[in-house]
């Protein structure tokens, strides 16, 4: 899609450059497009058909207006992985030097999000390589066979249909007995990211079970996930203190008449830009379409999260 700037003359200078306020400022991060998002769509009122094309996080309107979208990268309010680094070399380092992973091995990745690691093997598996993605999040794995497999056959993106009350919430199947829809022996290597990190022990000895028996002999599986030492427990009894204080000073204001309008659209909305949806709604115990609706600005979180938010936000009580 092409927009043609000089028809705003308040949107762009003599040169064609995107400025917030014509004054010749250029835009070169996400915050200031805060300033000029509403200003695009309001001009585009009269044109719904274009402005349905438009995304409606900032930053992605931003790079698809500059023309700066790469089509293998998905926009930002879909990602519900814990990172956004979808060329993520070092992982791929591990996965080569500590799993020995080949170019031409059959990959099988358990909980692949929306594609985090699949976009990086594209450029590793050769043609008698593949790939196939399981997640039990449908918009991330319709958005992968809508955007990668079209582009690389030898990549499969399939739906595990596993409850869970974030996630999945309709979902048919427990992880404890989710059997994986894959032959036996059909895998050199499997991994999962932090998978085992959000489940319960017996759905993770299930996962196990159905690991070994993907696998072909000689096979190799790659898992990270989180351990409870004693120092990652001191961390996390310092963050819960922190957050906990932070909580308490946010009683003693009032919420109602501090969080006007113009503090929510400068402080929280550009804010809340660096969080995954899955952070939001793990933090403020909401569902996914929730959460993308409060990250996308489409609807604002109950007053109930407004505590949690602001100490997740790091934004200090008024004085």
């Amino acid at each position: 899609m092409q927009i043609g700037w000089q028809r705003f003359p308040d949107l762009a200078n003599g040169n064609g450059q995107l400025v917030a306020d014509g004054k010749g400022r250029n835009i070169h991060h996400s915050r200031h497009f805060l300033i000029l998002q509403p200003i695009l769509f309001h001009q585009l009122e009269d044109k719904p058909a274009l402005r349905r094309q438009l995304p409606d996080d900032p930053a992605d309107l931003l790079d698809k207006v500059l023309g700066r979208r790469d089509p293998l990268i998905p926009p930002r309010w879909m990602v519900f992985v814990g990172s956004c680094n979808f060329a993520d070399e070092e992982l791929l380092r591990n996965f080569t030097e500590l799993g020995g992973l080949k170019p031409d091995d059959r990959v099988l990745d358990v909980g692949c999000g929306i594609g985090r690691m699949a976009i990086p093997l594209t450029k590793f598996l050769n043609e008698r390589g593949s790939y196939e993605g399981l997640d039990i999040v449908s918009e991330g794995i319709a958005w992968c066979q809508r955007q990668i497999t079209p582009r690389f056959p030898r990549f499969h993106f399939m739906l595990a249909d596993i409850y869970n009350g974030v996630y999945n919430p309709a979902g048919r199947n427990n992880a404890s007995d989710y059997i994986f829809p894959y032959p036996d022996a059909s895998f050199d290597f499997v991994f999962l990211l932090s998978v085992f990190t959000h489940m319960l022990p017996t759905d993770m000895e299930n996962y196990l079970r159905q690991i070994v028996r993907v696998l072909k002999l000689g096979g190799r599986c790659f898992v990270t996930y989180f351990l409870i030492t004693p120092e990652a427990e001191a961390l996390r009894g310092a963050t819960q203190r922190r957050q906990a204080a932070a909580v308490k000073a946010w009683k003693l204001s009032d919420l109602s008449q501090w969080l006007t309008e113009s503090v929510y659209l400068k402080q929280v909305m550009p804010r809340l830009q660096s969080l995954t949806v899955s952070a939001i709604a793990s933090a403020l115990s909401v569902s996914l379409p929730y959460a993308t609706d409060i990250r996308k600005g489409r609807r604002r979180p109950h007053t109930r999260h407004w505590e949690v938010l602001a100490s997740l936000l790091r934004i200090s009580p008024p004085q």
